[in-house]
């Protein structure tokens, strides 16, 4: 038969072994619940990020609209717009009308010049986009 001191030893060590047994299971429910914030952050960036990518293919749908329509312009009818432009813009020059209208008209041929621009530099004919 055991005696007194060694049930009371025996009751202490399984009392230190519950103990680190629960600190065990604290850390394990701590984890997991580190885990599920992971978890639910991780899912609202992968949402995040498909809303980023359909927003980035209408760009591109809408990108290469604008540049077919470049492309069926053309480059000539392009220079040819900014030379009938210059010319408008020099006989309102000569002729002193309102500032406002040359103001416009600058910027038509402003916008002219970017457009010939964006097809010739930005967007080579050789990159195809999402269909």
């Amino acid at each position: 038969m055991e005696s007194d001191d060694s049930r009371i030893d025996h009751i202490l060590r399984l009392e230190r072994e519950a103990d680190r047994l629960v600190a065990q299971l604290t850390v394990l429910r701590d984890e997991t619940e580190a885990y599920a914030t992971s978890r639910a952050a991780i899912t609202e960036v992968t949402n995040g990020v498909a809303g980023l990518a359909n927003d980035l293919s209408s760009i591109a749908t809408e990108l290469r609209a604008a540049t077919n329509q470049l492309r069926e312009v053309g480059t000539p009818e392009i220079l040819a717009l900014q030379d009938r432009t210059a010319a408008e813009l020099q006989q309102i020059k000569r002729a002193g009308r309102n500032t406002r209208i040359v103001q416009a008209i600058s910027i038509v041929l402003i916008v002219a010049i970017i457009a010939l621009l964006v097809y010739q530099v930005v967007i080579p004919p050789s990159i195809t986009f999402i269909n």
